[in-house]
């Protein structure tokens, strides 16, 4: 799942992907794909908050990334974590 954070808006399906030209996030439907900057980098790892249990897996962890041009969530399960924070250290 995918939100940019102070947004308010609401966590989009879909998966990280690693293309030729850096991470994409790829919605499930509906929208288009999103080029993640280029220094995302994660400054944070927590569990989810009740609220965001309503929207995401209970089970989920949120990344809190951010890069010189904004804040990105990404919720995670926890077997992904290794994996989805080797790609955002480079």
């Amino acid at each position: 799942m995918y939100r940019e954070a102070g947004q308010g808006g609401r966590w989009r399906a879909g998966r990280l992907v690693l293309a030729e030209d850096g991470l994409v996030w790829k919605p499930f439907r509906g929208r288009s794909p999103v080029r993640l900057p280029d220094d995302l980098r994660v400054v944070e790892a927590r569990r989810v908050t009740p609220r965001e249990a309503v929207s995401l897996s209970p089970r989920a962890e949120i990344l809190v990334c951010e890069s010189a041009q904004r804040e990105i969530l990404l919720g995670i399960l926890p077997e992904h974590h290794d994996l989805v924070a080797s790609r955002l250290a480079g």
